[in-house]
């Protein structure tokens, strides 16, 4: 088995399109076998499915093993093209070097599963990780010359949660600077977690939309409440990390003085403060103080967010100030490009309308500091005094010969950009003012474009699909970092639509997958049941440590009984699991579930217990039928992901595309994220 290469894997398209095919391959003629649901399980006689071969395998395979078998397979042992089981983990089966099969040594005959073993791997080769296109968030932060070095200030959130906000933030702030973006839109922000996150710890303005009132007003209780106990969590964080605590009345003094520098807090400290520890765990806060870090700010909106959205729109009414920022900071940059270098070689008089006249004097974007590097100009009769006096003085330091507008018709288009860096379009203008422009730079400036990252995380359904849609078309969009979750809330473009689900209202040409055209070329159909698969963790199945198959049989046994006995009516099956929950035996919890079905006329005792003996076999069969099922749930996951990434290198927008494992699976099992760049 080859060492896989630690550097950051920058995906190509022919690469992700060999791997989908591959997966296609294997998944294809087991979409039956995904699509089988644990209810109608003896109804449906879905052990038939399998081939003999493999159900022989599967009864005879050992317990102990069969209970973490997915996990066995796609983590614990890493199936390669070399290998299939290694038997130090699995010290009860040995492998077969010739012929690449597990054994059993339980008794003395071995037991040889050649099929499972197989079956087993090749699911291996068609997860993420099989095709080997993920990389690691370290090797990512490398790739970008970033580090998390920062103690993570985590409030008012679970174990997960905290685990995937530390994480996230990271990689987000490390994009937003790579990128240079000027504001993160957290697309499903939810209560905020992510975005509170990256405003207070890493200074970055964040837009939290999401299409629900109740989770916008959350999110805003939750931002009020962070601000104000910011500070104190993030002392307390950095006196955690060094082991050191301080008093209360030390702590009140510190908080008293959170407006003061912390040189003239300790220089005030009387009380017994060991400066050392304050100058420690202060003089380089993560974010200075709460109060500085605010200047960041989070603003969360409820917004339905689709592709025809305006996303500047959105940013002039949640955080005007920092568009407001950004005109000034472009325009003193063209002044200091044109007098440091004078690359400014073709010059204009054009008229500016009146109506632009005043906002361009509100922000004092016509400034003497620009004009006196400008080249010297002729000036034409339509300019009034002011504006000759002070062309006039522009001409005396400079010798290059201007080219004079001469156009006068007030209906011709006539340009009145300042520079080709500034924001300025071309624009039909009246009578007005003229303004003094240059046509060209001799060396072309950064664009001035607003740059976005989009981001999401656990985007649900739709939402995730939608995101990386909206990141390809959008040129406001320069940067993507998407975590999907709940796959079986998609919307299949070629499944039928009584068959679809989806989380929101949505209308019917909104799809999820396939996305690209790849896939959907081949009309490829998962299923609701399939994608729900795709949800299951072989992690927590391999914790759990038992066959969960097993608990399914009770209900499975129900229907048959219900089926073969009763005229079958228009059951509400609805609330059946919490009387599985409580009964104390499988006899117990059918008797009762008959009773809320109404049918314990038409089902005696004597019957429930025929049925118990006479479909025994069927609990065992059960049992391993979803331990092999569950493993075809990383591959199915891995379609629905490539499908995403495939769209993206097939848009001539999109620059780079990585496939990121962001979170560790047993605490979050969905763990890939996309980032993309353009």
């Amino acid at each position: 088995m080859a060492e896989r290469d630690s550097s950051c894997q920058k995906l190509t398209l022919d690469v992700v399109e060999e791997s989908l095919q591959n997966i296609l391959k294997f998944l294809t003629p087991h979409l039956k076998l995904a699509n089988t649901h644990a209810s109608d399980f003896i109804t449906k006689n879905h052990w038939d499915i399998l081939q003999p071969e493999i159900q022989q395998e599967l009864l005879s395979f050992p317990n102990l093993h069969l209970k973490t078998l997915p996990f066995d397979v796609h983590v614990r042992n890493k199936i390669s093209n070399d290998t299939v089981l290694s038997s130090d983990e699995c010290p009860d089966l040995t492998i077969s070097e010739e012929t690449n099969t597990f054994s059993s040594n339980e008794s003395a005959d071995d037991k040889v599963f050649t099929q499972l073993s197989k079956f087993c791997a090749d699911a291996s080769r068609c997860t993420i990780e099989g095709c080997r296109l993920d990389t690691s968030v370290s090797d990512l932060l490398k790739t970008f010359n970033s580090s998390q070095q920062q103690d993570f200030v985590g409030a008012f959130m679970d174990e997960k949660k905290c685990h995937e906000v530390e994480i996230m933030s990271g990689v987000c702030a490390t994009l937003t600077k790579h990128c240079r973006s000027d504001l993160v839109l957290d697309f499903g922000s939810g209560k905020g977690y992510l975005s509170n996150q990256l405003v207070l710890q890493h200074g970055i303005p964040v837009i939290g939309a999401d299409a629900r009132d109740i989770n916008t007003r959350s999110a805003e209780r939750r931002k009020n409440i962070l601000a104000k106990q910011w500070e104190g969590l993030e002392r307390n964080v950095k006196l955690a990390s060094s082991n050191q605590k301080l008093t209360k009345k030390e702590k009140k003094k510190l908080k008293a003085a959170s407006d003061k520098s912390i040189n003239d807090v300790m220089k005030s400290s009387g009380d017994g403060i060991d400066n050392s520890t304050v100058k420690s765990t202060h003089s380089q806060p993560n974010c200075v103080k709460a109060k500085s870090a605010c200047k960041a700010r989070f603003v969360p909106c409820t917004v339905y967010i689709d592709k025809e959205t305006d996303f500047m729109d959105i940013v002039e009414k949640c955080i005007p100030e920092i568009l407001e920022k950004r005109r000034n900071r472009l325009y003193s940059a063209a002044g200091d490009n044109c007098q440091s270098k004078q690359v400014c070689t073709r010059k204009t008089i054009h008229k500016l309308p009146n109506s632009f006249k005043h906002s361009y004097e509100s922000v004092d974007m016509i400034n003497d500091h620009i004009i006196s590097n400008l080249a010297s100009v002729s000036v034409s009769n339509d300019c009034n005094s002011e504006q000759s006096d002070r062309i006039t003085k522009a001409e005396d330091e400079s010798s290059c010969k201007p080219i004079i507008c001469e156009n006068s018709n007030a209906e011709m288009a006539v340009n009145y950009h300042l520079c080709e860096h500034c924001s300025c379009s071309d624009n039909s203008v009246e009578d007005g003012e003229s303004l003094l422009t240059t046509e060209r730079c001799e060396q072309q400036p950064p664009q001035n474009d607003f740059r976005i990252l989009l981001t999401g995380l656990h985007t649900c359904g739709n939402l995730a699909s939608t995101s990386v849609e909206l990141f390809a078309t959008s040129p406001v969009l320069t940067a993507l970092c998407n975590v999907s979750c709940c796959y079986h809330f998609l919307h299949e473009r070629f499944l039928n639509n009584e068959d679809n689900c989806s989380a929101s209202d949505e209308t019917e040409d909104e799809y999820g997958f396939p996305m690209s055209n790849f896939l959907t070329e081949r009309k490829i159909v998962l299923g609701i049941t399939a994608r729900n698969l795709a949800c299951q963790s072989v992690h927590r199945v391999a914790e759990a440590n038992q066959l969960q198959g097993e608990q399914f049989y009770p209900r499975a046994l129900l229907e048959k009984i219900v089926t073969d006995l009763c005229d079958m009516g228009s059951f509400k099956w609805t609330g059946l699991r919490k009387l599985l929950q409580k009964s104390t035996s499988d006899f117990g919890y059918i008797k009762a579930a008959c009773h809320k079905l109404g049918v314990s006329d038409q089902i005696s005792d004597d019957h429930i217990r025929q049925y118990l003996v006479r479909f025994k076999p069927e609990r065992a069969k059960q049992a391993a039928f979803f331990q092999l099922k569950t493993i075809l749930a990383p591959c199915i996951e891995a379609l629905l992901v490539l499908d995403r990434v495939c769209f993206l290198l097939e848009q001539p927008t999109v620059r780079d595309v990585y496939l990121v494992k962001m979170f560790d699976p047993l605490i979050s099992p969905r763990c890939y994220g996309i980032v993309a760049l353009k």
